[in-house]
């Protein structure tokens, strides 16, 4: 697929684009096509997350599909950028997809926001790029942010991309429905304490993120041990990735 084409030859890649991504029954395949798909129009990089409307949950628990630049993700996390993305925040905040361009303008005067998508640009070849929120019957249900050093940003273009995202989007989300039914050894915040230690956070530093006391956490950690039958918290940790029970 190549830059300026379209009319047609769009519509038939767009049809490709589906039926094979209706095939797939892992988020990090969805994700994969996804990004293969876009790939010639210049996005070459994408994150896709879930988003519950009235839970508070960590940056790394929304994640479900990441293909980011090399080193971003642990610069992202190291920094809190999260915090600060004006991207990040704009999402719940939108009906249509819109381009970090436009949102950089708006938050110029915002040194912390900007920075965040300044040093993308300049030190991750993330220049420019697009997010489409992704709604569902209950609204809001999570976002495709997708971006690169020279993107296509056509009307053409960004309607092809809306189009073959959102349909990636539902079929993430309708594996992670099929994935949670099966799953659910794990109570909620044992999965949300090993991700933190999966993102190589001490039992103190979880505590103080989740607002808890750190006996509180050691505690969820020792039942997830027992739980996946592991004998340290690492093992743990690998277990609840191998069974799905957590996602990096």
């Amino acid at each position: 697929m190549g830059r300026g084409q379209g009319g047609h030859s769009d519509w038939q890649r767009a049809l490709g684009f589906t039926e094979r991504c209706s095939l797939l029954s892992n988020i990090e395949d969805v994700g994969e096509l996804l990004r293969q798909t876009v790939t010639p129009l210049g996005y070459d990089y994408l994150i896709a997350s879930r988003l519950e409307p009235f839970d508070r949950e960590p940056f790394p628990a929304m994640i479900i599909a990441r293909h980011w630049p090399e080193g971003w993700y642990e610069r992202y996390m190291k920094n809190n950028f999260f915090v600060h993305d004006p991207v990040a925040r704009r999402i719940r905040q939108s009906l249509h997809p819109f381009r970090w361009s436009d949102v950089l303008d708006e938050v110029r005067e915002n040194r912390c926001a900007s920075r965040v998508l300044e040093i993308a640009a300049a030190d991750h070849r993330l220049r420019d790029g697009i997010c489409v929120p992704l709604h569902g019957l209950h609204g809001l249900q999570g976002a495709v942010s997708m971006g690169g050093e020279h993107v296509d940003a056509s009307k053409q273009a960004l309607a092809f991309l809306h189009l073959v995202t959102v349909f990636a989007g539902t079929q993430m989300h309708k594996i992670l429905s099929t994935d949670s039914k099966a799953s659910g050894l794990l109570s909620r915040r044992e999965r949300e304490v090993l991700l933190w230690a999966a993102n190589g956070k001490s039992a103190a530093e979880t505590a103080s993120v989740m607002n808890l006391a750190v006996s509180t956490i050691d505690k969820q950690i020792a039942s997830a041990i027992r739980k996946l039958g592991s004998c340290t918290k690492t093992q743990a940790v690998a277990k609840a990735l191998w069974a799905r029970e957590i996602r990096l």
